[in-house]
């Protein structure tokens, strides 16, 4: 995407001004996304607080400056379930060219950003469920969904010179995060290439290993090389999957907002100040929003959407910056939890007699 203005514009100044009009385009999507989707499996006060928190978040504010791949990533799989939730309204009628801007949003979401194929599972699945029995508009879906997977699986296959999906990092990933490494280096016959976590960074917690004769996109020998630190770890593998969830919150300050002295501090209170709370709020959800329940459908939909980073970082790396698509998630619920709050303070007898009489009158 971000090959886009610059092939137009140029490298230069010029091109690099277009990629900040459109990322800060994309940027200003997020909270609009996120209120017309919550709009439609919330209640309008939640659905308005989801968009004003996701509006002054910080870590969403300041992540507009850098050209990371999370900015598109968040309104892509926003735009993806807005999409997805309006094709599955009751006796609508679904048109297949709405079935391929779904496709089409899901295939370029999951390029930018695979690791949100699991929510963007959560939203087309039960589209495909309801059209099992009508190929042509699951044609359509998948149509949209192949093209722009199909396309940068060619670039990337025209540019390692063998066929390759989406990236070749997923097996020094795997490896960084089942051995817990904090730094590798690879000196292979191709290349010499360095990769060090941002956690690791900070807090210096995590090992570092080097390697010989192997190139960084080698995917089978780090692979083979990560099962082997889990078959040694046993079942004091936990502590290392322990590590990554806790990495995911306080242990560190967001990257790159990190390196910034003007953000460093902001970015530091917002991530401490969410993780603190982010337990509480998905505690209180289950209590507040009980599956028995109709209104709960939409506040246990967005935990489940909240959770999906889960199994991402028990896999993978851990470190804020992969939490933080899913921090419009943990806004939702938050502002879910607030309006079911301010609804039974209301609704108690005897209480704001005069609101309510005022707005019965409206």
């Amino acid at each position: 995407m971000l090959a886009i203005p610059l092939l137009i514009f140029g490298t230069g100044r010029s091109g690099l001004w277009a990629a900040s009009i459109l990322w800060f385009f994309l940027g200003s999507l997020t909270p609009w996304l996120a209120w017309r989707w919550a709009r439609r499996i919330l209640t309008v006060p939640a659905a308005a607080m989801t968009g004003i928190l996701c509006a002054v978040w910080p870590l969403f504010v300041t992540q507009v400056g850098f050209f990371m791949s999370e900015l598109p990533a968040i309104a892509l799989l926003l735009a993806s379930l807005l999409v997805a939730s309006r094709i599955r309204d009751p006796g609508r009628t679904v048109r297949w060219g709405e079935l391929l801007l779904l496709g089409g949003l899901v295939g370029l979401g999951i390029t930018v950003r695979p690791q949100l194929a699991l929510n963007d599972a959560l939203a087309v699945v039960p589209v495909i469920w309801a059209l099992r029995r009508r190929m042509f508009p699951i044609a359509a879906l998948a149509l949209g969904l192949v093209v722009p997977v199909g396309a940068v699986a060619a670039i990337n296959t025209a540019a390692a010179g063998k066929p390759t999906f989406l990236s070749e990092n997923t097996g020094v990933n795997f490896f960084l995060s089942q051995c817990n490494a904090g730094r590798v280096v690879a000196q292979g016959p191709h290349s010499i290439y360095e990769i060090e976590s941002p956690v690791y960074t900070q807090t210096h917690n995590g090992r570092s290993y080097a390697f010989q004769g192997h190139d960084i996109w080698d995917q089978s020998f780090f692979v083979d090389q990560a099962f082997r630190c889990i078959r040694a770890d046993g079942i004091g593998h936990v502590r290392v999957i322990g590590r990554h969830v806790l990495d995911l919150t306080v242990t560190s300050v967001p990257w790159p907002q990190n390196d910034d002295p003007g953000m460093r501090g902001v970015a530091r209170v917002s991530n401490v100040v969410y993780s603190v709370l982010l337990p509480t709020i998905i505690a209180a959800s289950l209590l507040a929003f009980p599956r028995r329940e109709r209104t709960s459908r939409g506040p246990r939909l967005v935990l489940a959407h909240l959770l999906c980073v889960l199994p991402t970082v028990v896999v993978f790396v851990s470190e804020p910056r992969y939490r933080l698509p899913y921090d419009v998630f943990g806004l939702a619920l938050l502002a879910a939890l607030s309006a079911r709050l301010i609804s039974v303070r209301i609704d108690q007898p005897g209480r704001f007699r005069i609101l309510r009489a005022a707005g019965s009158g409206i």
